[in-house]
C-alpha cells in the first residue's frame, strides 16, 4: 500500500513518501507543488495525507486534478485545513479560505469545477473546535466548552447555520476535515 504526506514540512510519517518544498530530515521528495506534473506516475497512490497544505496551493483546481491522477481507484485523500473562522486562516501564505461546503458540494467556493463530483467521493467532513486529528491544540484543548460546540455544529444543518451566523465569531473553529475517495470509471 503506497501512501503521500503531501507538503509534510518536519510533520514525516513512516510508511509515507513524505514529500515537501523544504529538504527536511525525514522529507524522501522535494518537490514545488506549484509545478505540474508531481513527480509521480499515474495510479500510484492508495492514500494521501495533505494536512494544512492546500490552503497554500494557487491552483487548488489543478491540484486536485493532479491529485486525481497519481491516485489510484478508490484511494483516500485526507485533507486538514484552517477553517475560515480561525485567526491561522488568514496567514499571508494562504490562498483560500476552506468551508462546510468546499468540498463534495462541487468546488464552488474555488474555482466552480463541473467534474469534480465525478472524480471524487465525499466520505466525510468535520468542522474541529476542540482538537484536529493532525494537529491538537493545547489552546483550543483549554477551552473546555468547544468539545460541546463541535459535538452540536457537526449534527446535520448546524454547520451552516454556524457559518452564516455570528456563532462563527463567537466559537471559532480550528479546522476542515474533509475525507475523499477517487473515483476512476
Amino acid at each position: 500500500m503506497q501512501k503521500l504526506n503531501l507538503g509534510c514540512g518536519t510533520r514525516v510519517y513512516k510508511d509515507y513518501v513524505n514529500l515537501d518544498y523544504h529538504k527536511h530530515s525525514g522529507v524522501d521528495v522535494v518537490h514545488d507543488l506549484n509545478e505540474f506534473p508531481w513527480p509521480f506516475k499515474e495510479n500510484t497512490f492508495d492514500e494521501v495525507l495533505a494536512v494544512d497544505i492546500v490552503e497554500h496551493l494557487p491552483d487548488v483546481t489543478r491540484s486536485m486534478k493532479e491529485l486525481y491522477r497519481i491516485c489510484k481507484n478508490g484511494a483516500i485523500i485526507r485533507i486538514q485545513v484552517p477553517h475560515f473562522s480561525s485567526a491561522t486562516a488568514h496567514h499571508e501564505e494562504h490562498y483560500h479560505f476552506f468551508r462546510w461546503k468546499s468540498f463534495g458540494d462541487g468546488v464552488k467556493d474555488l474555482d466552480k469545477v463541473l467534474v469534480f463530483g465525478k472524480m471524487f467521493k465525499l466520505r466525510k467532513k468535520k468542522i474541529h473546535f476542540f482538537n484536529a486529528p493532525y494537529t491538537p491544540s493545547l489552546l483550543h484543548s483549554v477551552l473546555f466548552y468547544n468539545y460541546f460546540v463541535e459535538k452540536l455544529v457537526n449534527i446535520w444543518r448546524l454547520p451552516l447555520i454556524y457559518e452564516n451566523t455570528f456563532l462563527r465569531s463567537l466559537f471559532p473553529a480550528i479546522a476542515m476535515y474533509f475525507e475523499l475517495e477517487v473515483v476512476k470509471q
